[in-house]
């Protein structure tokens, strides 16, 4: 399978903060770019927007990148958020997950192939028990697509899968 429209949403970690290329003109290379390069050389035409934004929350990803993202009619839609939420010291999980869930429905009902993935849980930083404990709870609502029904593919290990769901730590999606 090609994909011929690819659109990356995220925060700094999907911008590519971190990844230094001074030939870019913001200055940063990631992981996306680095995807799109590849599936660039796989479809033509082939087109890319990265629309993450370094610092931003779930609520700002989802409320300025989805629309936009949308209105690219994208076959391919990354999305990695929320770290940034779980490091306050306050942080409602069920308020997020439920806007993730809206967020991933709206991205996949363009008929986009939609690929989340969560974050790792090293169980060694300050924070694992609470960090920890909001991975394995967006594993665990991760195992169903936004309509309710079982994934299409995916793998353990903190990747992703290739449908409308992720994958976490270390529990496979069902």
């Amino acid at each position: 399978m090609s994909f011929h429209r690819y659109v990356a949403l995220g925060d700094s970690f999907t911008e590519g903060v971190g990844d230094h290329d001074a030939d870019r003109p913001n200055g940063v290379r990631g992981w996306a770019d680095r995807v799109a390069e590849v599936l660039a050389e796989q479809a033509d035409p082939f087109g890319y927007a990265n629309l993450a934004i370094r610092g931003r929350k779930m609520a700002g990803v989802l409320a300025e990148q989805v629309e936009p993202a949308v209105a690219l009619e994208p076959d391919l839609v990354t999305i990695y958020a929320g770290a940034n939420d779980i490091l306050r010291p306050k942080v409602d999980i069920d308020t997020i997950v439920a806007a993730y869930d809206e967020g991933v429905g709206r991205l996949a009902s363009t008929g986009a192939r939609v690929l989340m993935f969560t974050g790792f849980d090293l169980g060694l930083a300050p924070c694992s028990d609470t960090c920890g404990g909001v991975w394995r709870r967006t594993t665990s609502w991760s195992g169903r697509s936004p309509n309710g029904t079982a994934p299409a593919s995916s793998t353990s290990g903190g990747c992703a899968s290739t449908a409308t769901s992720a994958c976490g730590t270390s529990t496979e999606s069902t």
